[in-house]
C-alpha cells in the first residue's frame, strides 16, 4: 500500500507545482522544493480529497516535513489510496 500512496503522493508533487521527478527529493523538507503557504495549503488539501483523511492544525507544521513523512503521515491516518 506504501507504493500506491508514495506513487499517488508524488503525482499530486508533480500535477499541481509542476516540479520534475529529478525535483522531487524525498528526504528534503517539502518547504525546500519551492512551495509557498498557499502552495502548501493547496497541496494539504489535495491529500486530503485524495485520500479521505482529515489533517489538523498539529498535523500541519508540515514545511520541515518531508515527502516520505506526509506518506508515513498518510499510511498512519489509514488513507485510502
Amino acid at each position: 500500500m506504501r507504493e500506491e500512496t508514495a506513487k499517488k503522493t508524488l503525482d499530486l508533487f508533480q500535477k499541481n507545482f509542476e516540479l520534475t521527478p529529478e525535483e522531487i527529493i524525498m528526504d528534503k523538507p517539502v518547504r525546500e522544493l519551492g512551495l509557498n503557504s498557499l502552495g502548501f495549503i493547496k497541496l494539504v488539501v489535495d491529500l486530503e480529497n485524495e485520500f479521505d483523511v482529515d489533517f489538523d492544525d498539529d498535523d500541519l507544521e508540515a514545511g520541515d516535513k518531508s515527502i516520505n513523512d506526509l506518506i508515513d503521515f498518510l499510511e498512519s491516518m489509514g488513507g485510502e489510496a
